[in-house]
């Protein structure tokens, strides 16, 4: 314009009439087909901007500007607008700006998240009403519609005060809002929205704690106390005198008579409880104390308290209740001691034991010397005690055989119950093992002296192990386990022995732990396999029945005989798996033999019955299924019973006994002879066989009294119809003999050994037929 204006008066346009009124219409021109460019430099730590123009006629102007203020201006505002949009959407509380007419003007993020609305269904200028009917439910959007009305008047208008009310909103699924208006003036109104949901939850459940509370203190008919701590004032309801056994007698009002009566041992701990309450460190007073009642003997009682708090927060009254907790604490010291004792002696159990040896192994860390020592005792004979006289009097025993040890420890020795003819023994303040050793041999001889129950006179005695920390041992545990092996070792010696923990026997264990092991798999590997021997008739010389016999093809040990796993299957547990499969298999190869030797295959199969197979509910129907399974009719079945099996429970042997019978199954007694005198039981079951054990028959010619033995056997069975198979048949002579005796049948090394089915088959095929001499 300057320019414009200096050529002007330079004549340069001519003569204008309206020199004015030209120049507006030259700038207006220029304005128009100027064109204009904009850069940007630094100069001196200051932005300088250059505007360059250039007029219809060509000329360039440039023109520079500072613009350094003006762009930290703008800067500034932006970020100031970032950070309020940030502030915005991260709000822990949902938003919403809205015009007048209560359509959005804007929201944050928190709004849409807190009712689940989208993106692409939310935009400037929507009513917010129409937004919260397409986010929720329809019960839901009524809902928060109703409280909006409330808030901002009917149809979305704004009421005439600013300052608006708070509205709560329960939606559905436990959900509670809060909604609050702030209005803009003339120009609208903001709203903010806050979930309480977790407030309320709290706020109810804690109403509810406290109703349970209320009517719980109701119903235990609890004593009431009030105490005003600025007046040292207490209040104690009739409840609370009653408790105390106080009744109407006058009690002061001084706080300092409850705290009198409180047991000399507690005190201390109850004015921490109350001082950490006061103090602000708990949130409420809880304290266990006993308190002693108008008797004189104390009870125990817990007492529960808030503090009342004024402005400042410091306590100013104590109000809570008193409970009579002493059948409660009665009965905790009772499962406690429940827990840690046995209840039928007194001594402490096995989980007492072993924390008192980890208490003297911490206190005795150099395990070189023999400071202390573990015993475990087992009673000999217990068993056969306990059966025989009933368990009434046999923990009458335990009781006496307590006390009789308790007698002969000295102070600071610890003794224990483990198991039911299982004791320990903690022997401390020792020097060496022959101190322990000493010490083993005062306990069994004071054992071995008789005791007097009721009218009984009882005798036992006990095997004793020894583990000393010299050994070495991990743990407690431990160091009882290397007593159990000892013990275990002592056993095996006979009834009053003792032994002493060494690495010996701890590899024995390991190798016999690593059998079972094996034996727990042999089943399922179909490692059991079956052998056979022969029953021979005396009469003919043929073969007439055949007694399975399990044997176990170990895959490193090679076969294993029934001598060395039996016993082991028996102690834990595999004997019902071992026997049932035994069994199957046995049956299974006679079926094979009828099969294919028709008249040739032997008439009996003989299987042998554990204890515990005896003894189980289900053994009936199991033998029926495989007899089923097997195709193998009952009658070509015969089970074998030991006699000290039957003896066990007679009862309850003879029905199963009878049981089997119903399904034509024949029977045997085996090993007659060698276990209880059972002469008067034999009638009571129904058995088809007797079998004379071995023991008898090999030692006929050395032991005279053997064959009278076998005489009187052979007569008693024959008078109760049974026939008699003699095991143990070594020599012509033994068989001579027992035919003399008038034995049916017999079977031993001097007919054959037990065999494999594909041997027994060649003899069974070739009808293999003995030389039977006359009988002496």
């Amino acid at each position: 314009e300057q320019i414009a204006r200096l050529r002007l008066e330079r004549g340069e346009f001519g003569d204008i009439a309206d020199p004015e009124r030209f120049l507006a219409d030259r700038m207006a021109a220029f304005r128009r087909a100027s064109t204009e460019t904009t850069e940007e430099m630094l100069l001196d730590g200051r932005l300088i901007e250059i505007r360059r123009l250039r007029s219809p006629d060509g000329m360039l102007v440039s023109l520079y500007l500072d613009a350094t203020e003006r762009r930290r201006a703008e800067q500034e505002k932006a970020a100031a607008a970032a950070l309020i949009k940030t502030t915005f959407d991260h709000m822990s509380d949902g938003l919403t700006a809205l015009d007048n007419k209560g359509n959005l003007l804007n929201w944050n993020t928190r709004f849409m998240d807190l009712f689940a609305i989208q993106n692409d269904t939310i935009e400037v200028g929507m009513s917010l009403r129409d937004v919260i009917s397409t986010a929720l439910s329809e019960t839901d959007a009524d809902a928060l519609r109703f409280a909006l009305d409330r808030l901002s008047g009917a149809a979305g208008q704004l009421k005439a005060d600013n300052a608006l009310d708070t509205e709560f909103v329960r939606l559905s699924q436990d959900r509670w809002i809060q909604v609050s208006c702030s209005s803009m003036a003339d120009r609208g109104m903001v709203i903010t929205y806050t979930d309480i949901s977790d407030r309320e939850r709290t706020s109810e459940a804690l109403r509810r704690s406290e109703e349970r509370y209320a009517l719980a203190a109701a119903g235990a008919n609890d004593g009431l106390w009030d105490w005003n701590i600025e007046e040292d004032h207490l209040y104690t309801s009739p409840r609370w005198r009653d408790m105390l056994g106080l009744g109407n007698d006058p009690i002061t009002e001084k706080p300092k008579e409850w705290f009198d009566r409180v047991n000399p041992k507690d005190i201390e701990e109850l004015q921490m409880d109350i001082d950490a309450h006061l103090e602000g460190r708990t949130d409420h007073l809880q304290s266990r104390f006993r308190i002693m009642h108008a008797d004189g003997v104390y009870i125990w009682a817990l007492a529960r308290a808030i503090a009342v708090r004024d402005n400042n927060g410091k306590a100013v009254r104590l109000t809570g209740s008193l409970t009579d907790i002493t059948e409660r604490k009665r009965t905790e010291e009772k499962l406690i001691r429940d827990a840690l004792y046995d209840t039928v002696t007194g001594l402490p159990n096995r989980a007492l034991f072993l924390d008192r040896i980890e208490q003297e192994r911490r206190r005795h860390s150099d395990a070189n010397e023999d400071k202390y020592a573990v015993l475990l005792l087992d009673l000999d004979r217990f068993k056969v005690i306990n059966d025989s006289l009933g368990h009434d009097l046999g923990d009458a025993l335990l009781i006496k055989v307590a006390r009789r040890l308790e007698n002969v420890l000295k102070a600071g020795d610890s003794i224990a119950r483990l198991t039911a003819d299982e004791f320990g023994v903690l022997l401390t303040g020792i020097k060496s093992e022959d101190e322990a050793l000493e010490t083993v041999h005062w306990l069994q001889s004071d054992l071995a002296a008789a005791f007097q129950i009721g009218d009984q006179e009882i005798f036992t005695s006990a095997c004793i192990g020894i583990a000393t920390p010299s050994k070495g041992f991990s743990d407690a545990e431990e160091m009882l386990r290397a007593a159990d092996i000892a013990m275990y070792k002592a056993k095996a010696k006979g009834q009053s022995s003792s032994a002493i923990f060494d690495s010996q026997m701890q590899t024995r264990a390991i190798t016999q732990m690593q059998l079972e092991n094996d034996l727990r798999r042999a089943v399922d590997r179909d490692e059991i396999e079956m052998y056979y021997q022969p029953i021979i008739s005396f009469d003919t010389g043929e073969i007439a029945g055949v007694e399975a016999l399990a044997r176990w093809r170990h895959p490193d040990r090679g076969t294993v005989v029934p001598a060395d796993f039996i016993p082991l299957a028996e102690d834990t547990g595999l004997i019902n798996a071992i026997g049932t499969t035994a069994l199957r298999l046995a049956c299974r190869q006679l079926k094979v033999w009828d099969d294919t030797l028709g008249s040739k295959a032997p008439k009996t199969m003989s299987v042998n019955l554990s204890g515990r197979q005896l003894q189980s509910p289900d053994m009936v129907r199991e033998i029926e299924l495989i007899l089923a399974r097997e195709g193998i009719d009952g009658s070509q079945l015969k089970l074998e019973v030991t006699e000290s099996m039957i003896m066990m429970n007679p009862e309850i042997t003879s029905r199963i006994l009878m049981d089997l019978k119903e399904l034509g199954v024949a029977l045997s007694i085996d090993d007659f002879g060698t276990g209880y005198s059972s002469l008067s039981y034999l009638h009571r079951f129904p058995f088809d066989t007797l079998k004379i054990d071995r023991s008898f028959v090999v030692s006929m010619d050395e032991k005279k009294e053997n064959m009278e033995i076998i005489r009187s056997i052979v007569l008693l069975a024959h008078s109760l119809g049974m026939d008699i198979i003699a095991e143990g048949v070594e020599s012509e002579r033994h068989l001579r003999r027992l035919k003399a005796l008038n034995c049916e049948y017999g079977q031993g090394f001097f007919f054959a050994t037990p065999q494999p089915a594909d041997k027994l088959s060649e003899m069974l095929r070739a009808e293999k037929r003995w030389d039977i001499p006359s009988g002496d």
